[in-house]
C-alpha cells in the first residue's frame, strides 16, 4: 500500500515537507501529473486513467497537497455495490483546502485521506461506517494503510525511527530533487523489499514470481513554505532504485 512521510515544523520556512510512494499494479494506465480537471482548476496530480481520479493532488494557489490511501479493513456492510471512487477525494481536499463531509464519503471503500497546508496537516480515515478526523502531530509521521504512526504496524515500527534521525530537508527552489530529497530516499531505498512477502518494505520491489505485478510504481515529493511551493515526480520502472529516479519538476 501506499506511504506517506510528512514532516510538519510550523516554524521552519517550509513547514510542510511530503514524501510520497503509490503503490499499484504496474499496468493499471495513468498519466503524469498535470491540470486534468476543468472541474477543479488550479488542482495537479497524476491521473489514474482507470477510474479517473488521482491519487495524490496539489493545489499552488492554497499551499495544499491531498493523498489518499486505500485502508485496510474490509467492510461489506457500508460499501456499495458500485462504490464511488477514491481518487476523487485529493482532488475535493486540495481543491477546497478541506475534508470531505460524511455524507460525501457514504459508499466509499475505506480510506485515510491525508491533507496538508501551511496551517497544517490532518487525516480523514473511514472504515465500517466511521468517519474521523485528527490532526497531524508536529515533527516526522509515517502515514500508512493503517493509519498514522501505528504501533504494531511492521512498516512504522522498523522505518518511523530512521526517517526522524535524517536531517530535515531544507529544499531551495532551483535545486535538484535528488539532491533535496536524497536522505529519505536513502531510507526508502534501505527499507526496499518484495511486494507481497515484506510487509515492513516501504519501497515495494516487485515479486520475482510470474503474474500481475504491484510494485511501488512512483514518487512525489511537496514542499510548501515562504518561498512558495515545490512539487517533485518521479515515475519508478521495475527495479529502479529511489536514489537513481528520474525526477520532473512538476511547480
Amino acid at each position: 500500500m501506499c506511504t506517506a512521510v510528512i514532516s510538519l515544523c510550523p516554524r521552519d520556512r517550509w513547514p510542510v515537507l511530503l514524501m510520497a510512494t503509490r503503490d499499484e499494479f504496474t499496468d493499471r494506465p495513468w498519466r503524469a501529473p498535470a491540470g486534468w480537471w476543468p472541474r477543479y482548476p488550479g488542482v495537479l496530480g497524476g491521473k489514474d486513467r482507470q477510474a479517473g481520479g488521482s491519487w495524490l493532488a496539489v493545489n499552488e494557489a492554497h499551499g495544499s497537497v491531498a493523498m489518499v490511501l486505500n485502508g485496510r479493513s474490509v467492510d461489506h456492510v457500508h460499501v456499495a455495490e458500485t462504490p464511488p471512487t477514491r481518487g476523487m477525494l485529493p482532488l475535493m481536499a486540495a481543491g477546497k483546502l478541506e475534508l470531505p463531509t460524511p455524507s460525501e464519503v457514504r459508499g466509499m471503500a475505506p480510506f485515510h485521506l491525508l491533507l496538508a497546508g501551511p496551517s497544517g496537516a490532518w487525516l480523514a480515515s473511514w472504515a465500517r461506517g466511521r468517519y474521523r478526523v485528527r490532526d497531524l502531530p508536529a515533527g516526522l509521521s509515517l502515514v500508512t494503510s493503517r493509519g498514522v504512526n501505528q504501533v504494531g504496524d511492521p512498516l512504522v515500527d522498523r522505518w518511523l525511527a530512521p526517517f526522524r534521525t535524517c536531517r530535515r530537508p531544507d529544499p531551495e527552489l532551483g535545486e535538484p530533487a535528488d539532491s533535496v530529497w536524497q536522505q529519505w530516499l536513502s531510507v526508502l531505498d534501505e527499507g526496499a523489499g518484495e511486494a507481497g512477502t515484506d510487509r515492513s518494505s516501504v519501497l515495494k520491489r516487485p515479486p520475482a514470481t510470474g503474474g500481475r505485478v504491484w510494485a511501488t510504481v512512483s514518487l512525489s515529493a511537496f514542499a510548501v513554505g515562504g518561498d512558495g511551493v515545490r512539487y517533485d515526480f518521479a515515475p519508478l520502472s521495475q527495479n529502479r532504485s529511489a536514489g537513481s529516479a528520474r525526477w520532473s519538476r512538476i511547480i
